[in-house]
């Protein structure tokens, strides 16, 4: 089997070593699967990150314009090229970490732009109704090339479910497969994948081989994950950004981050893996109450109240363009770790995903407008359309 991973699976984990991307580079060693990245997908990686940076600086800047009322003088600010640096080392780590791990990577398709520009203006996916999407379909074509030249199954592993899924979410869209028949790529040999934490899922489980690791196997399981849970799980989670479909959000909804962490259950183990001898893979899953930080249209609110059935306007100020709100949400997530070391330990663990949250309660306050301008210039959304 070949993975194809998207710009959406490497953006959220960081230097590519948390457990999940340890755990599909040893499936990679184990000859279980072969792992490819466009390389549009890294130049997007690049551009994310820089954008990330200077998203970053705008909020240092409001910071040291205070600090520069009150006195101060010895603070710089980061210039355009040396956050481009800074967002180029990032790139180069990973293209290390791919190197590394063995992992190719599939040059930009030979696609004419003729017909990018037909699917564009038909609005025929991966372009959304709006005609953007040209980098999505550099992907998919990548993608297609290589199907072209294997007769390997190929899985394009991508959080982006808007333009390469279908409408439930459960298959590559129709307009994806009809390019595919278009080509002479037989039908099935390119699935989707719902995000690489759905792809380590359905991994076969490797099972710990030899007495030693067998004993090694009862002292995974008889950890005291539920402590490890409680004092390591919020500060790994706490700032990390969501998509608002992960969360039951529309469209409307952007900058959503955990913000808290307010309980956490047991954890149930599903499976483990042994790696090599001494180290483990353990995937499992535990209930949490959690609330997130939203920033919305303000104009959205009335829609908002109608899915949602609990929003608390707490000011009667004239609408602005956005408002900011918290949704607590009770959630089952999904965790993978790390286990290794001489005596055995949790090394690293991470919350890979959210899986069937409930509808929560949400409170929203609106905005000055000079918070909506703030909001704008550093979150810099694109246009959006209600999906209520």
């Amino acid at each position: 089997m070949k993975v194809v991973l998207d710009s959406t699976e490497i953006v959220s984990h960081g230097n590519l070593r948390s457990p999940t991307y340890e755990r599909l580079f040893q499936a990679v060693t184990d000859g279980v699967l072969t792992v490819y990245v466009p390389q549009v997908v890294l130049d997007e990686v690049l551009h994310h990150r820089r954008r990330e940076i200077q998203q970053e600086l705008e909020k240092i800047a409001k910071n040291l314009d205070t600090l520069y009322q009150w006195g101060a003088t010895r603070y710089t600010r980061l210039t355009a090229a040396e956050a481009l640096q800074i967002a180029q080392s990032y790139q180069r780590d990973v293209m290390a970490r791919m190197n590394e791990a063995g992992v190719p990577v599939l040059p930009y398709p030979a696609v004419a732009h003729q017909r990018l520009n037909e699917m564009a203006s038909l609005r025929r996916k991966p372009f959304n109704n709006k005609g953007g999407g040209y980098k999505d379909a550099l992907i998919w074509f990548s993608v297609l090339e290589l199907a072209q030249a294997s007769t390997d199954s190929i899985v394009l592993v991508s959080s982006n479910s808007d333009d390469f899924a279908s409408e439930a979410k459960d298959a590559l869209h129709s307009d994806l497969a009809s390019v595919m028949q278009e080509l002479g790529v037989p039908e099935g040999r390119v699935t989707w994948c719902n995000g690489l934490a759905a792809l380590i899922e359905s991994l076969p489980v490797v099972e710990p081989a030899g007495e030693e690791a067998a004993d090694g196997l009862q002292v995974v399981e008889s950890l005291d994950w539920n402590t490890v849970l409680r004092e390591r799980l919020p500060e790994q989670v706490i700032g990390k950004p969501w998509e608002p479909k992960e969360i039951g959000l529309g469209s409307s909804f952007r900058s959503v981050t955990l913000d808290q962490v307010t309980a956490i259950g047991s954890f149930e183990i599903h499976s483990i893996s042994g790696t090599e001898l001494g180290r483990y893979f353990v995937s499992g899953h535990t209930e949490m109450d959690c609330v997130f930080k939203f920033t919305t249209l303000a104009e959205q609110w009335s829609r908002c109240f109608s899915e949602h059935g609990d929003i608390i306007l707490k000011s009667e100020s004239p609408p602005f363009q956005y408002v900011t709100g918290t949704l607590r949400h009770h959630v089952r997530g999904l965790l993978h770790a790390n286990v290794g070391g001489a005596p055995l330990e949790v090394r690293e663990i991470e919350l890979a995903g959210i899986v069937n949250p409930n509808t929560g309660s949400i409170a929203i306050s609106r905005t000055s407008d000079q918070e909506a301008a703030e909001i704008l210039a550093m979150n810099q959304p694109p246009p959006m359309a209600s999906r209520f």
